[in-house]
């Protein structure tokens, strides 16, 4: 490892890895059927899986490797970029909640626990990052 993973940054990975895991069980279930994240009856729950994703990898790396990520993303800090992230997956598994739903899996409470884990990361790795 090249530094210790800080607080918020532990959080951001592991909400990262339980989304990637969660959106691989069933998301809905109805009965003997139901479907993942990445079925396609609900392909925005697709993102919050790849929003998740992206977020533990563009922590993780620096933190294990010699990748070095760029300070700006379109105009954006890389901090800002991981709060929009993680304030759309949590707005869209909220989203799910007011759906008429057959029923919830336990890929859906995974996601959107984990949604809400990065949103909280992502806001105290901002400010964690602003006070430096």
């Amino acid at each position: 490892m090249k530094r210790q993973p800080t607080p918020p940054e532990i959080v951001i990975l592991v909400a990262g890895l339980v989304a990637l895991i969660g959106s691989f069980l069933p998301f809905w279930e109805l009965g003997p059927f139901s479907t993942s994240a990445w079925g396609d009856v609900f392909p925005l729950a697709t993102y919050v899986a790849i929003f998740g994703t992206i977020m533990a990898l563009a922590v993780g790396l620096p933190l294990v490797s010699d990748v070095k990520l760029p300070d700006q993303l379109l105009g954006f800090s890389l901090p800002q970029v991981h709060v929009v992230l993680g304030l759309f997956s949590t707005l869209i598994m909220l989203g799910f909640v007011f759906l008429d739903n057959p029923g919830t899996g336990i890929g859906y409470v995974l996601l959107l626990l984990a949604a809400i884990g990065r949103l909280v990361g992502a806001v105290l790795h901002a400010r964690e990052r602003s006070a430096i």
